[in-house]
């Protein structure tokens, strides 16, 4: 099957790792001798999200980024469950593998956590990377104050095992503007590429194993609490107000644990800051460097 113009574009801007003998999508921009972002998307796309991010960054920083396990571009295993643990073990892989030795690592929605594990296993000096500072934007690492959407509730009350039918996720092409900010709502070439990265691979038929992380997130509350506003590195937190699903109440949450934090919010923009506001999120992206 063709892929949407923007998902097979991204994909020729990568490349494959091989990772405990599965195929890990893997994009690396930008000068190897400039300041290192390592990327960690959410779900349930995958990378693509950056996209438009990339361009606006490549020539000051090297941009890391990775489709994980079960997302994207990436194999999608069905013999298996799906931990936000083994995918900071993934994230781990890949900077190694690419020679990463420092960088500032940035997470969106699901992303958001499984930097948190990192930054907790450098707290307890389980991580070889070196870890120049943190930005973060929208996601609900802080599960007691999201609102889960209904779909998401769908999924979590499936049974944990792959579907034997695809998802249909053209029923999710009129939702998904809802999730976004009303002055940057996407056009049908992003839902396309968005869909198709679900999809890609029966990576539909996967969605109630790989939404499982949100009860990993309610287990390890306290672990990826303390390790988000704890870390003592320099942080910033970037929030799209719009989000109904990872609320802006969250942001200030983490700013009140890390009063040392930069808090930017925007009240135009929903849950996709880097799909929405690539241009604003890219001037963070490079801060500093």
């Amino acid at each position: 099957m063709d892929l949407p113009t923007q998902f097979a574009a991204w994909r020729d801007r990568g490349t494959f790792l091989d990772w405990d003998g599965h195929r890990i999508f893997t994009v690396d921009a930008g000068p190897r001798d400039a300041p290192t972002v390592l990327v960690l998307h959410g779900f349930p796309t995958s990378s693509l999200d950056w996209h438009q991010v990339v361009p606006l960054v490549e020539d000051q920083v090297r941009f890391v980024t990775f489709d994980m396990l079960g997302f994207g571009l990436s194999d999608k295993p069905t013999d298996q469950p799906y931990s936000l643990f083994r995918q900071a073990d993934l994230a781990a892989f890949v900077a190694r593998e690419l020679g990463v030795t420092s960088c500032r690592l940035v997470g969106h929605d699901m992303g958001q956590t499984v930097l948190a594990e990192l930054l907790a296993r450098r707290a307890d000096g389980q991580l070889e990377l070196a870890v120049t500072d943190v930005l973060i934007t929208n996601g609900s690492t802080l599960i007691e104050l999201a609102n889960l959407s209904p779909i998401q509730q769908v999924w979590l009350e499936a049974p944990d095992e792959p579907r034997d039918e695809p998802e249909d996720l053209e029923a999710l092409r009129p939702l998904m503007p809802f999730t976004f900010g009303p002055d940057h709502t996407p056009d049908e070439d992003t839902l396309d590429g968005m869909l198709a990265s679900i999809r890609h691979n029966g990576g539909d038929r996967l969605l109630p194993r790989l939404v499982r992380y949100v009860n990993e997130r309610r287990a390890h509350l306290d672990r990826w609490t303390v390790a988000l506003t704890g870390h003592g590195l320099p942080m910033t937190i970037a929030w799209g107000e719009l989000d109904f699903i990872a609320v802006v109440a969250m942001a200030h949450r983490f700013k009140q644990l890390c009063p040392s934090a930069e808090l930017v919010t925007w009240p135009d923009v929903g849950h996709w800051p880097p799909i929405e506001v690539p241009d604003r999120l890219a001037d963070l992206v490079v801060m500093g460097a």
